[in-house]
């Protein structure tokens, strides 16, 4: 049966969480952005998924208004008046960036989706008795729909990290000069695509070369003199489409070798993922360097030699690598990749572990809850054609199970000290139906 938190006593968290909420989404959403007028010129106010990145704004828009939602349900809000008030705010928002603000991207896209994160947000407050202190069938209910959400997320990293190449007419590019991108400042000597000089044109066996390319091996290498370090990413070598898509791209951003290759992330306007080797350019302009990105099985092998020798860093794409894929701004992924992949797998699992726990029965109802998403993690990379999940991250996995369970412990053995909750009407008292379960 629901259990309902107390309004009364919950009221002045709520107003606290709401205040907050707003004063971020001012923040965020209420400051011009000079240089950026052209790009948002071009962008129809009725938009839906907008820009190259349009997945990630989409996401980035709901999880913004999402804490609104809460504080104000939780305030004792009735769920309509809540998304009105969240809907009227991001309208205001959307009409003062339209109006005033230089370089601000208003559409209707991003008032649904605001919209939708206040919805969300309130439906999470409205059930978040259950959520915290679940009977037995809503944790049986709860535990289903995690290990479907974790599977369904986990299927969908690994395709959004598969590789992607158009069937379109490529061309090659040296030291590019694109508005997206700096211009490399130093002069590239040669480049080499599998082996063969890339041309600085049209690529007359496009065909060819995507096939290469999709054998699940290829290799950029671009020798060059380097000159002072870049703040943004400059590409050296790079190839793109007809319909100026990205294919791949081998590039400097300040003493970093970026390395870019397009996937499915990039088909879903989300966060395509690069990989980056930390102080591959010598800090001396006028020095020689050789550069490469390799993509072997997908595995990506990132390598500079020059004056001061060899540096190359390895680096595997996963199912625990989901996080990259929404992030509001470029980061190659670099030495702190891995660490970052186990805290992501931790946290996916935490809610399985939470919600796993029988206080009757803990370690078995924990194992019962993780065995599909971990049957999910050993089989799902096969099939999408990436190697197993890496050791460490299994870590990421049994941390974030065991610190659920923990939480759950404490929690639902200090209900009455921390969040009350009061039953719902037709709940019967005590907790017999949870230690059947």
């Amino acid at each position: 049966m629901a259990r309902l938190l107390d309004p009364v006593r919950h009221r002045p968290l709520g107003i606290a969480i709401a205040v907050v909420a707003v004063a971020i989404i001012a923040r965020l959403t209420l400051a011009p952005s000079p240089g950026m007028e052209d790009i948002v010129s071009a962008m129809p106010i009725t938009c839906l998924v907008c820009g190259d990145l349009g997945g990630v704004d989409v996401t980035l828009n709901v999880l913004l208004f999402m804490p609104l939602g809460f504080g104000l349900r939780l305030t004792g809000m009735r769920l309509s008046r809540a998304v009105l008030v969240g809907s009227l705010l991001s309208l205001s928002i959307e009409t003062t960036q339209y109006a005033f603000l230089a370089g601000r991207d208003a559409s209707v896209s991003d008032w649904l989706t605001n919209s939708t994160g206040t919805l969300l947000g309130a439906l999470i407050a409205g059930a978040i008795g259950t959520l915290l202190f679940p009977d037995a069938r809503a944790r049986r209910r709860l535990v289903v729909a995690a290990d479907a959400a974790l599977l369904a997320f986990i299927g969908g990293t690994l395709w959004a990290l598969q590789p992607s190449l158009p069937r379109t007419t490529w061309w090659g590019q040296w030291q590019a000069d694109l508005p997206q991108f700096e211009t490399f400042r130093g002069r590239v000597l040669t480049i080499d695509l599998d082996g063969r000089v890339l041309p600085h044109y049209r690529i007359a066996a496009s065909a060819e070369t995507r096939a290469r390319m999709l054998g699940g091996r290829t290799a950029l290498t671009a020798r060059a003199v380097v000159a002072q370090p870049t703040s943004g990413l400059a590409p050296l070598a790079s190839v793109f489409d007809e319909r100026q898509q990205k294919i791949t791209l081998l590039g400097q951003a300040q003493r970093s070798l970026i390395y870019e290759l397009r996937t499915h992330a990039d088909d879903a306007r989300l966060r395509g993922v690069g990989v980056r080797l930390d102080d591959a350019f010598p800090a001396r302009a006028g020095d020689t360097v050789v550069v490469a990105g390799r993509f072997d099985h997908q595995r990506v092998e990132l390598s500079a030699s020059g004056p001061a020798g060899r540096r190359a860093f390895a680096y595997t794409p996963n199912a625990a690598t989901g996080w990259a894929l929404f992030l509001p701004y470029r980061h190659p992924l670099g030495r702190e990749a891995p660490l970052l992949d186990v805290l992501w797998i931790g946290v996916l699992l935490l809610p399985l572990g939470y919600w796993g726990w029988n206080g009757a029965r803990p370690l078995r109802a924990v194992l019962a809850a993780v065995a599909l998403p971990a049957l999910g993690l050993l089989l799902l990379p096969p099939v999408f054609g990436f190697p197993a999940l890496p050791s460490g991250t299994w870590i990421g996995v049994a941390a974030g199970l065991l610190l659920g369970a923990g939480l759950a412990r404490l929690l639902r053995g200090r209900t009455d000290d921390g969040l009350r909750v009061r039953r719902s009407p037709s709940e019967p008292a005590g907790d017999a139906a949870d230690q059947r379960a």
